[in-house]
């Protein structure tokens, strides 16, 4: 009986988001903002269900939720966390049966919410969608042990090379657009060659401008992406799941290590932490003119304000080139009392055509149909950079370009059983790396000598 009222309720809100999806979006929100005429029909005149949404992602959320309001008879209130104090309030919360229906969680900390039995399986939930539009797959990406656990957000980022436009072009250095057919080519030697000729050394052999800002990445998503480009892999098991040994100490991990520690201390082209501590971090030095190239995730929301025109590569690889999959997702609290609104009101804000093509637009590609929307998007700056992060992924990549489509996978997250502490610990190892407390073998030998009993506790 439970079954049948589940799915008499969904059916009813289905039939509302049908009446009024087309004219759901809130007028006056944000600027630039799609806009449409408020919603009619059924959804508008049932009496609204509650439902509690947990993000730490401020004011960026909240239009499609009054979208949603307009053609979903919801009402949802949001509860909104600073990143930092997130992730604990929320397995708190769900510890103690008081978490909101809704939760967008972050693929760094899959490996805390998928195992701990309070995440809704959403198997059943979508067993009647249209599974196949999304650009990545959801059950490799939001999966665990064979079930869905979330829906995406947006279609994972990668890491991506930040370059001054006007310091490459003066140094002669050509830097190619998606769709090139030299695009995505530099392996690491090729890119060690670009940022020493980028590198600016004077009389007395001092520094005046370095190729690459280096940031401390620990197994942050550089760490992880080197360390796949390299052929290698983070943890005894493929997916990061059920992990019982870190491998820190194999060749392709230690590698990864010593290519950003040579960078730095063998070629002279890498700013040292101090540098870059003192200036205020990676992206303000490469703003100030203190470097040529930065990096960071592919969205330019994660770089700061910059006085010229910059162009971007996917990060250069050794052995092979990796697609990173994990993005945030929205899940649904086990415990919810409205779990079928709740998923009606997942499924819109994450499936919405204009929704998701305004998120496309401001940087982040729509997880669902990510092609067709990248597809819609006019020429420019805005649309290399979404056709950049698809490029290595042979689902989503342009048919129309002669490369891509030729990238391995690895997962962003760092395990189920010891992530956060795994990740304060390989920034202290790298850190050390970095300042020649301990050379590479040792910090690494170290770290994993504290992580592997983390992992068997």
């Amino acid at each position: 009986m439970a079954r049948q009222e589940r799915m008499s309720r969904r059916d009813f809100l289905r039939s509302s988001l049908v009446v009024g999806a087309a004219g759901a979006l809130a007028a006056g929100c944000v600027e630039g903002m799609p806009v449409a005429a408020p919603a009619g029909g059924d959804a508008a005149m049932q009496e609204p269900t509650v439902v509690r949404a947990s993000h730490w992602w401020g004011g960026f959320m909240t239009p499609s939720f009054e979208a949603a309001q307009k053609a979903l008879p919801v009402e949802i209130t949001e509860e909104m966390t600073p990143w930092g104090e997130y992730n604990q309030k929320l397995l708190t919360q769900l510890a103690g049966g008081v978490a909101p229906d809704l939760i967008e969680v972050a693929a760094d900390n899959f490996g805390d919410f998928w195992p701990s039995g309070r995440i809704a399986t959403l198997d059943d939930l979508v067993a009647d969608r249209d599974m196949t539009k999304w650009g990545f797959d959801q059950w490799i990406e939001n999966g665990y042990e064979g079930s869905l656990y979330g829906l995406s957000i947006f279609y994972p980022e990668q890491m991506t090379l930040w370059i001054n436009k006007e310091m490459t072009d003066e140094a002669g250095i050509a830097i190619p657009n998606p769709g090139d057919a030299d695009f995505d080519s530099w392996t690491w030697d090729d890119f060690v060659e670009v940022l020493d000729a980028l590198t600016i050394r004077g009389s007395d052999g001092t520094i005046e401008r370095y190729g690459m800002s280096i940031w401390i990445a620990g197994l942050n998503g550089l760490g992880l992406t080197m360390v796949y480009q390299n052929g290698g892999q983070i943890f005894d098991t493929a997916d990061n799941y059920k992990e019982s040994e870190i491998l820190l100490t194999t060749p392709e991990v230690i590698e990864s290590f010593q290519q950003r520690y040579d960078l730095v201390h063998t070629h002279g082209v890498g700013m040292p932490p101090s540098e870059v501590e003192a200036v205020g971090g990676v992206s303000r030095a490469w703003s100030a003119g203190r470097c040529a190239i930065t990096s960071s995730w592919g969205n330019p929301q994660n770089i700061v304000e910059h006085p010229f025109l910059y162009d971007h590569l996917p990060w250069p690889y050794k052995d092979q080139k990796v697609q990173i999959y994990g993005g945030n997702c929205w899940s649904l609290n086990i415990d919810s009392d409205v779990i079928d609104e709740a998923f009606e009101l997942m499924w819109f804000i994450t499936t919405d055509d204009l929704w998701a093509q305004y998120r496309t637009d401001s940087f982040h590609n729509a997880a669902y149909e990510t092609r067709g929307h990248i597809d819609r998007m006019p020429s420019g700056v805005n649309k290399d950079l979404a056709e950049g992060v698809v490029y290595r992924d042979p689902a989503t990549k342009n048919e129309a370009f002669e490369g891509g489509g030729d990238g391995a996978f690895g997962p962003r997250w760092l395990g189920e059983k010891a992530a956060l502490e795994i990740q304060r610990r390989m920034r202290t190892a790298e850190e050390e790396i970095l300042l020649q407390v301990k050379s590479v073998e040792d910090a690494l030998a170290d770290a994993k000598a504290e992580i592997d009993p983390l992992l068997n506790r």
